[in-house]
């Protein structure tokens, strides 16, 4: 959906479709998005989401003044929050674009260790269910069935499964209240002992409890890493900001096994706000199962491998997350 936006804002301003907004370009009122921490067939919150289609349609097409919705044409709730936030750009000119560093303590630092570590990390196919994934990708099922019986949709899931086994990185605690909106990349270096490497990222909120809520999650098929340039965004240093693969059979590049090999994975846009004493924890696995359950071609290239994950040094593997000040809004 932020993708479609920036796409129809560019396109009334007369930009590339396919380029991020630029902070304060022109946009127009007849491109739209609200956006939540809804699934497709969920109850959106309580927010009576045809009534406000309606009222979009009224205005346009049946020439009713009263129905006109104003303000910024980009409001969203984010996750772990009631607020609605509003917005014209996106990216989001409120968002600074951060780097933390995987470091070999387990803690995503902001600052990058000179020395280079390793981190192990072995294929496996499948594993624990990822709540956030099942459920996004069954278009919010099981909570839809849920709210049929007078429940809740639920956004407490928690990951701690998950991890077992896994690599996580894990910040230090935040002080302040922190809203984390927009694209997400994390920035792999590694070595493989196979052709084929396979890296799952997921994205969660770790209470003051230990409950890790999962956020946003993404995935990377390594002979698949190839950017597209003209489609990626980039930072004015060249830092990759969102990438887009080319994902085609011409541009499959088969990993060299011990050669140190960057990764570029797209995790999927997201919004959520983070309480004091709170913390951003990634998750990297080899699997999301059921629905990243690889070609049989893929599961030979895949079988025994085994990833040397890249800390610190000069190939260090990061994440980038934008990260904006709730107040910066109002």
């Amino acid at each position: 959906a932020p993708l479609n936006y920036a796409a129809l804002q560019n396109a009334f301003a007369g930009r590339p479709d396919e380029a991020p907004m630029q902070p304060g370009q022109p946009v127009s009122d007849r491109v739209r998005l609200m956006m939540g921490p809804w699934y497709h067939v969920s109850d959106f919150g309580g927010l009576h989401l045809n009534a406000v289609q309606l009222r979009w349609f009224d205005y346009w097409l049946n020439d009713v003044p009263a129905a006109a919705i104003s303000g910024s044409p980009f409001t969203f709730q984010p996750i772990g929050s009631s607020q609605w936030f509003h917005a014209s750009d996106y990216p989001l000119a409120e968002a600074t674009p951060t780097r933390l560093y995987l470091s070999h303590s387990g803690r995503l630092t902001a600052e990058c260790a000179a020395a280079t570590s390793t981190a192990t990390i072995k294929y496996v196919g499948r594993g624990p269910l990822s709540g956030r994934s099942v459920e996004q990708w069954s278009l919010g099922m099981t909570s839809f069935i849920r709210t049929q019986r007078g429940g809740a949709t639920r956004y407490d899931q928690d990951n701690r499964r998950l991890q077992r086994g896994a690599l996580t990185y894990t910040t230090e605690t935040f002080d302040t209240p922190t809203l984390i909106v927009g694209p997400i990349t994390l920035t792999v270096y590694a070595t493989a002992t196979t052709g084929e490497a396979l890296w799952v990222a997921h994205l969660d909120d770790v209470a003051p409890d230990g409950a890790s809520r999962p956020l946003t999650q993404g995935a990377l098929l390594g002979s698949h890493r190839a950017l597209d340039p003209n489609r990626t965004w980039y930072l004015a240093d060249g830092t990759v900001l969102r990438p887009h693969h080319f994902s085609t059979r011409p541009a499959v590049e088969p990993v060299i096994p011990g050669e140190v090999t960057r990764y570029d994975v797209e995790i999927f846009p997201t919004a959520a706000l983070l309480d004091p004493g709170h913390r951003l924890r990634l998750t990297l696995t080899t699997y999301d199962f059921p629905h990243l359950v690889p070609t049989k071609p893929a599961r030979r290239a895949l079988a025994g491998g085994s990833y040397q994950l890249h800390q610190g040094g000069p190939t260090p593997s990061y994440l980038l997350i934008p990260v904006a000040d709730p107040d910066s809004f109002n």
